[in-house]
C-alpha cells in the first residue's frame, strides 16, 4: 500500500498515505469509495459523503455513538439519513447510545427536534422509491400520449432546431435528469429486497417496466438535445449506477 509513496513535510509515509486516503474519501468518493479503519476516524472525522458505516467489533456507548455518527453529515438533498451495517448484534446497543445521548439534548428552544431516530431501513427504502415514483410521475404526467419518443423529446426539447426552445426547456430537462436519477438509486437500495420491503411481484414487475420506461425516456431526452449528462452534480455511488447502466 505504501509503495510510491514518500514521506514528506515531516510525516511518515504512513501519515502521508493515510491523509491522502482521508482527502479522497471526503472530497473525491468517485475515487475512494470504501475506507477500512481499525481505531481511527470515530472522532473529529467529518466525510458528509459517508452513507454507510460498516461495524465489524463489538462497541458500546460513547464510542458506539460516535462510530455511527460519521454518516449523520447531510450532503445535498439527495441524502438525509445514513445506512449502519452491524456484523456484531449491535441494534440493542445502538438502541441505547442514541438513548442515552438524546436524553441530555435541550429541547427547549424552538426548531427542528434535535433527536437522533432509527428507522427500519426496508420500510423506508420503500417509501423512498415510492416517492421518486410519484415525483417522475407528475413531471411526466403532461407528456402528450402515447409518451413515446417524440412526445418526450418535444415536451422536453421542443423543437431541437430551435435553439430557443432548448433553451427555454432546460430546467425541464435538469429536473427529468434528477428525478430519473433519484429513481435508479432508491429502487437499487431495495432491488434485492423488495418481497421483505412489502411488494409483491406485480408490484415488482410494474416498478422494473417504469425504471426501464424512465432511464429510456432520459436518453432520448439527451440525445434530442444533444446534451451530456454533468455526473458530478450526482453522488458518488449515484455515478456509479448511472455508469454502470449507461454501460449494458
Amino acid at each position: 500500500m505504501l509503495k510510491g509513496v514518500e514521506a514528506k513535510g515531516g510525516l511518515s509515509k504512513t501519515k502521508v498515505y493515510e491523509e491522502a486516503a482521508k482527502a479522497l474519501f471526503t472530497k473525491e468518493p468517485a475515487n475512494m469509495k470504501l475506507l477500512v479503519v481499525v481505531d481511527k476516524l470515530l472522532t473529529a472525522f467529518d466525510a458528509p459523503p459517508c452513507t454507510y458505516v460498516y461495524i465489524d467489533r463489538s462497541m458500546q456507548d460513547h464510542g458506539l455513538f460516535q462510530a455511527i455518527c460519521r454518516t449523520n453529515r447531510l450532503d445535498g438533498e439527495d441524502k438525509d439519513f445514513g445506512y449502519i451495517v452491524a456484523y456484531k448484534g449491535l441494534f440493542k446497543k445502538v438502541e441505547n447510545a442514541i438513548a442515552v445521548y438524546t436524553s441530555e439534548l435541550d429541547h427547549s428552544d424552538d426548531g427542528p427536534a434535535p433527536d437522533v431516530l432509527l428507522k427500519d431501513r426496508l420500510k423506508k427504502g420503500k417509501e423512498r422509491l415510492d416517492q421518486a415514483l410519484e415525483r417522475i410521475f407528475l413531471l411526466c404526467e403532461r407528456v402528450e400520449p402515447p409518451k413515446g419518443e417524440l412526445e418526450y423529446i418535444h415536451f422536453f426539447c421542443g423543437n431541437t432546431e430551435i435553439a430557443s426552445d432548448l433553451k427555454e426547456r432546460e430546467p425541464q430537462r435538469a429536473a427529468l435528469y434528477k428525478a430519473t436519477a433519484g429513481l435508479l438509486r432508491e429502487n437499487a437500495n431495495i432491488a434485492d429486497e423488495m418481497d421483505a420491503a412489502g411488494y409483491n411481484n406485480a408490484h415488482v414487475a410494474r416498478i422494473k417496466k417504469h425504471v426501464e420506461h424512465y432511464l429510456n425516456a432520459r436518453d432520448t431526452v439527451r440525445l434530442g438535445s444533444n446534451e451530456s449528462l454533468d455526473l458530478k452534480a450526482y453522488e458518488a455511488d449515484m455515478r456509479h449506477l448511472i455508469d454502470t447502466f449507461q454501460s449494458r
